[in-house]
């Protein structure tokens, strides 16, 4: 995927820019306050639907009221093809579309895969296990079509079983959603196994390009249950 050009409408400090990207290295060079982190922050809203900024998504515009647009043109070498992709504010949200036609916002963020490194990225190594987790789930989203419903799936299922937990329920209650959540584990933790298998040969070619002085360096997975039994049965055993 590459980036060939973007456009801004009311974004922080620009009321309207365009620029045009080349098809290599792109260097922002600038004094401090000219807008250099907004264009990067436009890039990182068309991939996550968020700014790696902190604070509300009405900061982002320049003035209260004003229609923030971000739209970008992409060329998607595998598929030898360009498309574009618009994302608009408004008040009840985000409004998305490729091509001209309104699409859903995460058919928009499968659209435009972008990679940011930033001075909190070193906690993917050092930090806890949810930024890992988040970072790879990530790419799963962007390769297995599959992947957002049964995490969705999942995250239902928790939050019920979640609510009973809180009411003390019995074990009969909560036994359904313990076997949902098991059928999603299974699917997702797959899902994330093929992913990272595939990645390795990348990872292993990127290190020893960038950091040879490490040696070998290895991916591992470790998922958070033991897939060898029901999960059903393993949360009810902690529960006694």
């Amino acid at each position: 995927m590459r980036l060939e050009s973007l456009t801004l409408n009311h974004m922080r400090r620009f009321t309207e820019l365009s620029v045009d990207l080349g098809s290599g290295i792109n260097v922002l060079l600038g004094a401090n306050g000219v807008g250099k982190t907004t264009l990067l922050e436009a890039i990182h809203v068309l991939s996550y639907g968020r700014s790696f900024r902190r604070g509300s998504r009405v900061a982002l515009q320049s003035e209260i009221g004003a229609p923030l647009r971000i739209v970008a043109r992409l060329r998607q070498e595998r598929a030898r093809r360009s498309v574009r992709l618009g994302i608009e504010r408004r008040e009840e949200g985000w409004l998305a579309h490729r091509d001209g036609s309104v699409v859903t916002l995460n058919e928009l963020l499968r659209e435009c895969a972008v990679c940011c490194f930033e001075p909190g990225s070193h906690d993917l190594i050092a930090g806890a296990a949810e930024l890992r987790r988040s970072f790879m789930d990530w790419g799963v989203f962007h390769v297995e079509p599959e992947f957002l419903d049964q995490w969705r799936r999942y995250a239902r299922a928790l939050r019920h079983a979640n609510v009973l937990l809180r009411k003390g329920a019995p074990a009969v209650e909560l036994d359904p959603w313990f076997v949902a959540m098991e059928a999603s584990a299974g699917a997702i933790t797959h899902q994330r196994e093929v992913y990272l298998h595939d990645l390795r040969p990348h990872f292993a070619a990127a290190i020893a390009r960038l950091l040879p002085e490490l040696g070998c360096a290895e991916l591992a997975f470790a998922p958070g249950w033991d897939a060898s039994r029901p999960l059903a049965a393993q949360r009810l055993q902690q529960l006694q």
